[in-house]
């Protein structure tokens, strides 16, 4: 809606030449008049008078700005209903294999003043129909979202049963549960980016258990038994859909919060569609403003070539790389990895300026189709312990940003420096400007030589993309970055 509802009244204000009146009625021209009364855009009334009607009992925020004020009532019913979060604990070592399913569920969880989550658990044998119900009761706290549900569900379990053999349709829980075992089977301390107060304390039952005690499968969500091919997979339907049926029974038959919950956002989703026919209404009658000579116009450019950033292929060759020091605190599969890169890389003779290191490194990634070791924790006796996400579970489950990536990509650089080992034809530049044709004007390190990179033009388009958003905004180089899987 930027931009959409500006009037003489508003232009007035920053130009003193402009008139501050409506040149059909001949009063101020301000927003509600150009909405509500103005003639001359009676057509785009048209069909939303019910609409203009409500929106005449509203708010100016409503009127002016086309936004809804917050109602944050049924949240603060939530906070004086809700449940409060147990401790677990560790039940009694035992060998037997328990099977149970496991589901959390929401509603309106698109909304959190109003959602709700329910989760449920139940235990059974397998192939068998007969299930008996573990527990199925409303989500404690008021962070309310059908992830969070799944795991406190997988929390409970781990609380009650010693040796579980967990089915789960949440694919995100299952990632998060399989890493905190692998952890256990490494013998490292996890990190956790998010439901903290949860996987905290799973992280707690599955530590303080033998490895690979806990199994955690992946199960299909919403699947009908009657499409299902075989026993197996009519069994585990079975079983999915009965959790997942009680996990919603659980916030449906919660009172009196569901029914006041369910009321309230019916009541918002009819504001909201008003809403939306209020803003259709504004946008359709600035669309019948004509441009302003005091309003610039933006022109859309089209997809920036980097082409004058690539050396010339005649003047560049490629650099012999000496021997290989030993001591690499990285993983001996990286190193291998990027000499063979490096050995790729074309100099050019002059230099034809400086590179970045994050530009090596983006190369680096595309061409080895792999990333920077990951920092899996710290191992006693050992160190820091580093392993590659194609190589380790606990590395590849384990997310890191560009900013990461490239801290250690320039700790291996380091090494390197120090150790004395050139895997290319430029020396080290500790501030160097190259990013600022890619958008990102501060200073970063470098090599004093630009190289043809494996990848062209590429490297260019996906650090431009990675840096700077559709608007022009200038991100930082806390974003995520997938390499090879990046689309442009």
């Amino acid at each position: 809606m930027a931009g959409k509802a500006c009037t003489n009244s508003s232009f007035s204000k920053f130009n003193h030449s402009i008139s501050p009146l409506c040149k059909e009625c001949g009063v101020p021209e301000t927003r509600e008049h150009r909405l509500l009364k103005c003639p001359k855009f009676e057509s785009a009334r048209v069909g939303a008078k019910p609409t203009l009607k409500w929106a005449q009992k509203q708010g100016l925020s409503t009127v002016n700005l086309a936004l809804l004020p917050l109602d944050i009532r049924p949240l603060i019913r939530l906070n004086k209903l809700a449940l409060v979060q147990d401790f677990s604990t560790i039940p009694t070592l035992c060998d037997l294999v328990r099977i149970v399913f496991t589901d959390g569920s929401a509603f309106w969880q698109n909304d959190f003043v109003h959602s709700l989550a329910g989760m449920a658990a139940v235990e059974c044998t397998f192939l068998s129909f007969d299930s008996k119900k573990l527990f199925a009761e409303p989500l404690p706290g008021i962070d309310m979202n059908s992830f969070r549900a799944e795991s406190y569900a997988i929390l409970k379990v781990l609380s009650t049963v010693s040796r579980p053999e967990i089915f789960s349709d949440c694919q995100l829980a299952l990632d998060q549960l399989w890493y905190l075992i692998e952890c256990k089977s490494a013998g490292i301390q996890p990190k956790f980016s998010d439901h903290q107060d949860i996987w905290g304390q799973i992280w707690f039952q599955v530590s303080h258990r033998p490895p690979n005690w806990i199994v955690a499968k992946k199960t299909a969500a919403h699947v009908a038994v009657e499409k299902c091919k075989n026993e197996h997979q009519k069994w585990e339907a079975w079983m999915n859909n009965k959790v997942d049926e009680l996990a919603k029974n659980a916030v449906q038959e919660w009172a009196p919060l569901f029914v006041s919950n369910k009321k309230s956002f019916h009541q918002l989703e009819i504001r909201r569609k008003h809403l939306k026919t209020l803003q259709d209404v504004i946008v359709n009658q600035a669309a019948n403003v004509a441009e302003s000579e005091h309003k610039k116009t933006q022109v859309e450019e089209g997809e920036k070539s980097f082409q004058d950033l690539i050396p010339p292929a005649a003047i560049c060759s490629l650099y012999r790389i000496g021997g290989v020091p030993d001591g690499c605190p990285f993983p001996p599969l990286f190193l291998q990895r990027v000499i063979d890169w490096a050995s790729q890389l074309q100099w050019p003779t002059p230099s034809c300026g400086e590179v970045s290191a994050l530009e090596l490194y983006v190369d680096f990634t595309l061409h080895s189709k792999s990333f920077a070791p990951v920092n899996i924790g710290y191992v006693k006796g050992v160190g820091t312990t580093y392993a590659l996400k194609d190589q380790c579970r606990v590395a590849e489950v384990t997310y890191q940003s560009l900013a990461q990536q490239s801290w250690i990509w320039n700790m291996f650089l380091k090494w390197a420096r120090l150790k004395g080992f050139k895997l290319w034809a430029g020396s080290y530049v500790p501030r160097t400007t190259s990013l600022k044709n890619l958008g990102f004007t501060l200073w970063t390190a470098g090599i004093s030589n630009r190289p043809r990179f494996t990848s062209g033009e590429l490297v260019y388009q996906i650090i431009n993309k990675l840096l700077v958003t559709k608007s022009g905004k200038v991100r930082s180089f806390n974003v995520a970055y997938h390499g090879p899987q990046m689309v442009l």
